[in-house]
């Protein structure tokens, strides 16, 4: 089993609403821009309301995304190119935590749509990111080290990390 395998599995402790989803994580050849990304399919369906149809002469269609419960999460292959393993394995955390929360807010059911029909959503927030620096501290605090207090630290000291071994 890998090391990005492993990781997940500790990530996912912090994340029990996906349990019920089959997520697998890989590294993987990525711009040196990209520390991570999430795939996921969405399924489109159409349904008909069968009543008003046949009663009123209407056929009134929706159609609605649903995921199909089976991600990968690919991390830059770069990274294993960071010298001390416990210091990879905080900075592959990080991008797996950041990962699993697009997967746990749902994003690549927004993104699956049409640009047309797309709500206009902006993915990175200041609460987005705030969520990840908790669960962050949760898996910090499990594996028995101490908890950062300030997320922009934890930003600064992960890209410094990463600029070293991507280019």
């Amino acid at each position: 089993m890998s090391e990005v395998i492993e990781w997940l599995f500790e990530c996912r402790e912090v994340f029990p609403k996906l349990d019920k989803f089959a997520i697998e994580g890989i590294y993987a050849p990525l711009s040196c821009k990209l520390l991570g990304r999430m795939k996921g399919a969405a399924v489109s369906f159409t349904d008909i309301d069968a009543a008003r149809l046949l009663l009123e002469g209407i056929a009134a269609k929706k159609r609605s995304l649903k995921s199909e419960n089976k991600f990968q999460i690919e991390v830059n292959q770069n990274l294993q190119k960071i010298g001390p393993i416990e210091l990879r394995k905080q900075v592959v955390q990080h991008v797996l935590l950041h990962e699993l929360m697009h997967i746990d807010c749902q994003d690549h059911i927004v993104s699956a749509k049409s640009y047309a029909r797309r709500k206009r959503k902006k993915y990175h927030t200041k609460e987005f990111e705030a969520k990840i620096h908790e669960k962050y501290n949760q898996l910090r605090k499990a594996q028995g080290l101490p908890e950062i207090t300030n997320a922009d630290n934890v930003h600064l000291a992960v890209n410094k990390i990463a600029s070293k071994v991507l280019k």
